[in-house]
């Protein structure tokens, strides 16, 4: 009988039974994936006390634990993890030449994904971190998606400089990563990266200047890295310069692949490139 890990993980909490037939190391990936079925903690149900749930859509009013209100769901369009959301290519027959091995996206950035990003960075909306964090982390056991993306053995979210870190009071990035962390035991390791200097800000440039902008600005930690697949995780991928510079210095510290997690990936501009996908599904 073969048995896949998402299989498995989809169909709830394994019987010890299904895990005596798993190789070890398979078991341990299981037993941290399960939580994904788990229930709000009561630290989740305190915060909603405090600040009541609204569709991160739209700002309708919802009940507590939900995270879209039906319109919203139901228009949702999402990119299809089946297809490389950089170059819209089957992920069989990507051809990207990027540092990162892979990337995965559960929204465009649009029809209120955008939103959603906006209030948390820019509004504290932590509650975001926290629905964006689990969109990404069932995005990690659809049966779309590689594998490969499954076998990160921590989360590294892309950091702030500390100067803005505490201009704003935390990081977007991580609170995503941490609520991906707590829904798939993954662990999360902030300290891995850091941004050494300040540059100016990526959505203000053009392309060409993205990539200059960001030389030199990230330094990753040369403690504990070696031989590790590392998830990366930001907020929003555009033209992805700040990823490739990132990955770049996860994989010169001894990461041996890194794959990419964003909340949201921008469409691509212009006409797609021959053979290319319908990128987007209602999923």
């Amino acid at each position: 009988m073969e048995l896949s890990f998402k299989s498995v993980v989809t169909a709830g909490r394994p019987r010890d039974s299904v895990l005596e037939v798993l190789p070890v190391a398979a078991r341990e990936l299981l037993r941290r994936s399960v939580v994904l079925v788990q229930e709000h903690s009561w630290g989740e149900r305190l915060l909603h006390l405090f600040l009541p749930n609204q569709c991160m859509f739209c700002g309708k009013p919802l009940a507590s634990g939900l995270r879209r209100c039906e319109s919203c769901e139901a228009q949702a369009v999402r990119p299809d993890p089946r297809i490389c959301p950089v170059c819209e290519q089957l992920r069989a027959d990507c051809r990207c030449r990027r540092p990162f091995q892979g990337l995965a996206a559960p929204f465009y950035y649009e029809m209120g994904a955008d939103k959603a990003i906006q209030d948390l960075k820019f509004h504290g909306n932590l509650l975001n971190a926290r629905k964006l964090g689990d969109d990404l982390a069932e995005l990690l056991v659809h049966p779309g998606l590689p594998d490969e993306f499954c076998y990160g053995a921590a989360l590294v979210p892309v950091p702030l400089h500390p100067r803005d870190r505490r201009r704003r009071g935390y990081n977007q990035a991580e609170e995503i990563a941490r609520q991906i962390s707590r829904r798939t035991g993954i662990p999360l390791r902030p300290e891995a990266l850091k941004k050494c200097r300040r540059t100016a800000k990526q959505h203000e440039l053009s392309a060409a200047q993205r990539k200059t902008n960001l030389q030199g600005a990230y330094q990753a930690s040369l403690r504990g890295l070696e031989g590790q697949v590392l998830l990366l995780v930001d907020d929003v991928f555009t033209t992805g310069s700040t990823m490739d510079v990132c990955a770049s210095a996860l994989l010169q510290a001894g990461a041996s692949q890194v794959y990419c997690l964003t909340a949201a990936k921008t469409r691509r501009r212009g006409p797609a490139s021959p053979g290319s996908h319908q990128a987007g599904a209602r999923l």
